[in-house]
């Protein structure tokens, strides 16, 4: 061995290796000078991931570091018997049929319900003649508006109306120089002695009413 195969090394830089080493390592037993590449190579530098972690539940934290993929299969927790069921508070609840019909237009909450009946009857018109109407100063008869005298009348088929019931009234108006003819349609807001009070949609009268 020639002289240029000799290095010079202190005993400090030495146990300073070797302090780094089991540093690194967690030992404490003394390491021999022909023994520091050994230690060395022990030395962990990282993990090469390899491997499929299966994943079958919801969850965090989960170590997944020395795995290079994830296959993450959750299974539905819902049931057959959940088809059609609404989240209400955090729960499955099933949707019921509207208990109550709805019979007039309006809007409505149908939230929790998977049907709801609506039976809007279409207004059908009765017919009640030999009607009189007062036509006195200042009253009036127009349409789209509630007329302010009742509309009285001797027609039998006056018994057979209610509130709200829709008719056509044919008669005459007094008050205007005489007798004059009208045909009105509209509903019914009141029933009173031997006649109606009347909301008036639409009439037809001579000009000498208008």
């Amino acid at each position: 061995m020639s002289y240029k195969d000799i290095m010079v090394v202190t005993k400090d830089a030495m146990e300073d290796v070797a302090d780094a080493i089991r540093t690194k390592t967690g030992g404490t037993d003394p390491i021999k000078v022909e023994d520091l590449d050994d230690a060395v190579d022990s030395i962990e530098t990282g993990i090469t991931p390899t491997g499929t972690i299966q994943l079958t539940q919801n969850g965090t934290g989960i170590d997944v570091t020395q795995y290079a993929a994830a296959d993450v299969t959750v299974p539905n927790t819902y049931e057959a018997a959940d088809e059609g069921k609404v989240v209400s508070s955090g729960a499955l609840v099933a949707q019921t049929a509207k208990p109550d019909t709805i019979t007039q237009n309006n809007t409505y909450d149908t939230t929790g319900y998977n049907s709801v009946t609506v039976n809007v009857p279409v207004p059908t018109y009765g017919f009640i003649v030999k009607c009189t109407y007062d036509l006195s100063d200042p009253d009036y008869m127009d349409d789209h508006t509630e007329w302010p005298n009742p509309v009285l009348s001797t027609d039998s088929e006056l018994d057979n109306y209610s509130v709200n019931d829709y008719v056509i009234l044919t008669g005459y108006a007094s008050g205007a120089g005489g007798n004059t003819y009208f045909v009105a349609y509209g509903y019914i807001t009141e029933l009173v002695t031997g006649g109606i009070k009347f909301y008036c949609i639409g009439v037809r009268k001579p000009a000498s009413l208008t």
